[in-house]
């Protein structure tokens, strides 16, 4: 017996569809690695209940991968500079922002396409910048500056690079600050 044509059809569509969706989820998915403030340098990072350092779970991040930031105070005491691109940091939905500070570093953030999301940046002593980064999206940031006549963001877009954009965030810079 055959089917009839509309069944035909609805079958025709399906299966390029079945077909099209096997292969989007067949690849290994990119892991989320979680920071938290009392985060330790040698765990995994892969659960909340692992969470390593900001520091290492950033600088571990493979391309594209995703770094949720725990709600608390993160001081970073040297810079944070990831060596893939197109890592994206940002602090966990529906909690509070987290806190990054920095003690006598030069950059909190230095990096190529970098994407920073629901975070507060504030510059707590003086140093040349406190974002260094060449692309990337800077998203739902709080970035507070002192009067230390530093460079808030040194943002910028190279040849070759994604663009950089800024949206949707706060910029204080005390007097004396500057933003480049």
């Amino acid at each position: 017996m055959q089917a009839s044509t509309p069944v035909r059809t609805l079958a025709c569509l399906i299966a390029p569809m079945a077909v099209a969706i096997m292969l989007t989820t067949s690849g290994s998915a990119l892991a989320v690695r979680y920071a938290a403030p009392s985060g330790l340098k040698t765990n995994d990072c892969l659960t909340v209940a692992s969470s390593c350092d900001l520091k290492s779970a950033v600088e571990g991040a493979s391309a594209k991968e995703q770094v949720i930031v725990e709600p608390g105070t993160y001081t970073v005491t040297s810079s944070i500079a990831p060596s893939a691109r197109q890592v994206s940091v940002q602090g966990a939905e529906g909690q509070p922002r987290p806190l990054i500070t920095a003690a006598g570093v030069s950059s909190i953030f230095f990096a190529t396409e970098l994407n920073l999301s629901y975070l507060a940046i504030e510059e707590t002593s003086g140093g040349s910048q406190v974002l260094g980064i060449d692309g990337g999206t800077l998203d739902r940031l709080l970035i507070r500056g002192l009067a230390s006549e530093s460079v808030l963001c040194q943002c910028y877009s190279d040849v070759g690079v994604e663009p950089m954009i800024l949206r949707d965030s706060i910029v204080i810079a005390e007097p004396g600050s500057t933003v480049g």
